[in-house]
């Protein structure tokens, strides 16, 4: 078995207290699986990279209003909206799924949704969605206007 310290370039033999930035060791850590992906044919991160995510995020909104639409969203992207808390969430642009997760007293309005919107985990929020399927569980004092 070959620990960590005996193949990163820093910790030196018989020094144990020697303190590395975490920003720095998981660069490298990324730089080194890199390259043995790459010996292994698995090609390159950059090839992986290039493809846009189909995945957007937002996360951890606190009091805030959100507004994405043509300009800032692309078109059947999948939407995550995930623990936020006083916001307002509008997306003024058709999205592939959507996922409300763990929201506190937010009103999320989407243009649409080609195929599942969830609502989950989620406390008095106020959800305005047109959307093919609905699923809602585990929510409390929450109001959905669902368009069809």
């Amino acid at each position: 078995m070959v620990s960590l310290s005996s193949v990163t370039p820093f910790y030196a033999p018989g020094v144990h207290n020697a303190k590395v930035q975490m920003n720095k060791l998981v660069g490298w850590l990324i730089d080194s699986i890199s390259a043995a992906e790459e010996e292994a044919g698995y090609g390159s991160p950059a090839d992986l990279g290039s493809a846009p995510s189909k995945i957007e995020y937002l996360s951890f909104l606190n009091k805030c209003v959100t507004v994405r639409d043509a300009d800032s969203l692309d078109e059947g992207k999948d939407v995550r909206v995930i623990a936020c808390e006083d916001t307002y969430v509008y997306l003024g642009n058709m999205v592939d799924c959507l996922q409300v997760s763990n929201c506190v007293n937010c009103t999320i309005f989407v243009a649409s949704v080609a195929r599942v919107c969830t609502l989950d985990r989620c406390e008095n929020v106020t959800l305005c969605v047109a959307s093919n399927y609905l699923r809602i569980g585990n929510c409390v004092d929450c109001t959905v206007y669902s368009y069809t």
